[in-house]
């Protein structure tokens, strides 16, 4: 692999774990990059508008308010250059109700536990820099992600599920009917390999459990 150039370019680090911001940021500083890092979404658009940066690294999932992707919007319509890679331990978009071809053109996505090493990391983020994004800097995309069985309308529904919401309750959230919620569990339950006849309690135990193994953090034991 040829050197990585960086030219002392500016990147913001969006990530609410502080031993993971601080690895990224050594990461990328020993790199010959610049790294400012933010714990919070407020931070992060204080700090775009403060350094302009040339590049955004954005956990998904940041706890209550804007997500990465959020602010991966917000990023894109100030400053249409920027690049933007998304490192989170969320499987794909769908966790987050999105579709991956929503995500802003030349994006990177990739998984916390497929970095084995710092190079898949410098990779992604020199092919988001030069335009050069592939299907290998897209882990939403890989057919062999947690989860794959299921779609985003089914990953969404079973996550109210797994926080103990009845099928009323979900359908009146959703804005459908409870025979169309119904359905949707069946056939969801189905593709997770759980039997429908458990048990209520059962039931919302093992679809967390599911989700739980499979990424998402909306999912309650």
């Amino acid at each position: 692999m040829n050197e990585i150039q960086t030219h002392a370019r500016v990147i913001l680090v969006v990530e609410d774990d502080p031993m993971t911001r601080v690895l990224l940021a050594d990461m990328l500083e020993s790199a010959g990059f610049i790294a400012v890092m933010a714990a919070t979404a407020a931070q992060a658009q204080r700090l775009f508008a403060a350094r302009d940066p040339d590049a955004a690294i954005l956990d998904v999932d940041l706890g209550h308010g804007l997500n990465g992707f959020d602010l991966a919007d917000a990023f894109h319509r100030r400053s249409p250059a920027i690049a933007l890679l998304f490192l989170t331990h969320l499987p794909d978009s769908r966790f987050v109700s999105r579709a991956s071809n929503s995500l802003p053109e030349g994006a990177a996505y990739l998984r916390k536990d497929q970095l084995f090493d710092k190079r898949i990391l410098l990779e992604a983020l020199e092919a988001v820099l030069s335009g050069e994004v592939t299907s290998e800097h897209r882990h939403d995309w890989r057919t062999d992600r947690p989860n794959d069985v299921l779609s985003r309308t089914q990953i969404e529904v079973m996550s109210l599920v797994a926080q103990g919401r009845s099928s009323s309750d979900i359908a009146q959230a959703r804005g459908t009917n409870v025979r169309t919620v119904q359905y949707v569990i069946t056939r969801s339950l189905e593709r997770m390999g759980i039997d429908p006849q458990l048990e209520v309690t059962e039931r919302r135990q093992a679809v967390a459990t599911f989700l739980r193994d499979a990424g998402s953090s909306r999912a309650e034991a």
